[in-house]
């Protein structure tokens, strides 16, 4: 069955096809009480990019909720390079990044 890229927007990195994706948790009523008493409590906005020939394989990058910078097709592509540089798409089917520490 082919997979189905609705909502996932392209990217070419080297010779290689990417999609990729940002889930942004954005709370509906920042300054509610809910959200302070929540603290960090809210899930980590993440950007999910897949191998377009091996869904399989997938990177995750992720910064706390609110705090992630703009995703621009240069930055995604910068994050799959530095994942490639930790063997993603060799050895691990699936690498996790902290966006904190990545000096981009």
């Amino acid at each position: 069955m082919a997979r189905t890229w609705k909502g996932w927007r392209s990217i070419t990195v080297g010779a290689r096809q990417f999609r990729w994706a940002v889930d942004f948790h954005e709370p509906a009523e920042q300054f509610s009480r809910s959200y302070v008493q929540s603290d960090e409590s809210w899930a980590p906005d993440q950007l999910t990019v897949r191998s377009e020939s091996n869904p399989e394989y997938v990177l995750f990058v992720n910064w706390p909720a609110r705090c992630g910078p703009v995703v621009t097709p240069r930055l995604v592509g910068l994050c799959i390079e530095v994942a490639c540089s930790r063997s993603w798409l060799g050895d691990e089917m699936s690498v996790d990044l902290d966006g904190t520490k990545l000096e981009i």
